[in-house]
């Protein structure tokens, strides 16, 4: 599922990343999911066959790998775009300006340093928060549940990213650099 182009910074990655998510949601059922608890029935068993391959079974082809991060990513995207009440192409921006806006915090290194492993932590953190958010009936305090499906996509994105070898480029930081590929 790599793609044929070569993205030369982060940015430019994270945004032939995304538009493989938009592809592919176009043709997803998770789109015309009734509602959250039918997405989430959709994402918990694509999360568990992540979760066993990248624990258990280490000698899963990354190709495989990175064909159930992006159905999670659709699923969550799906998600984030009825939470939102936002168009798809409103939410990759969103996305897009969120992922960037955190790499440009966190930089490299706190994925770095556990890989694809430590990436699926992070995604179980965040989807035990939405197993655990949608028990609630009213509003949450600090993290609503849009914001937990825009994380899980995030995270979804970021481990697609590792698996194609492009989450260790640069960021552009040069604003008059008008080259994105």
């Amino acid at each position: 599922m790599t793609e044929e182009l070569a993205p030369k910074n982060w940015q430019s990655a994270a945004a032939i990343t995304l538009d493989s998510i938009f592809d592919l949601a176009g043709i997803s059922p998770a789109t015309s999911a009734p509602d959250q608890s039918a997405r989430m029935a959709m994402l918990l068993p694509q999360f568990d066959e992540i979760v066993e391959n990248i624990f258990k079974d280490k000698n899963v082809e990354s190709e495989l790998i990175e064909e159930q991060f992006s159905e999670l990513a659709v699923i969550a995207f799906a998600a984030f775009c009825a939470e939102a009440n936002i168009t798809q192409r409103a939410a990759i921006n969103e996305i897009f300006d969120t992922v960037v806006g955190k790499q440009k915090m966190y930089g490299h290194g706190n994925i770095a340093r556990f890989g694809l492993e430590g990436i699926a932590v992070r995604l179980n953190d965040k989807i035990e928060r939405l197993i655990n958010l949608s028990k609630h009936d009213g509003p949450v305090l600090f993290e609503p549940l849009v914001d937990t499906w825009l994380d899980i996509v995030g995270y979804s994105l970021i481990a697609i990213m590792w698996i194609r070898g492009w989450f260790m480029l640069p960021l552009k930081t040069d604003k008059k650099n008008t080259s994105d590929i």
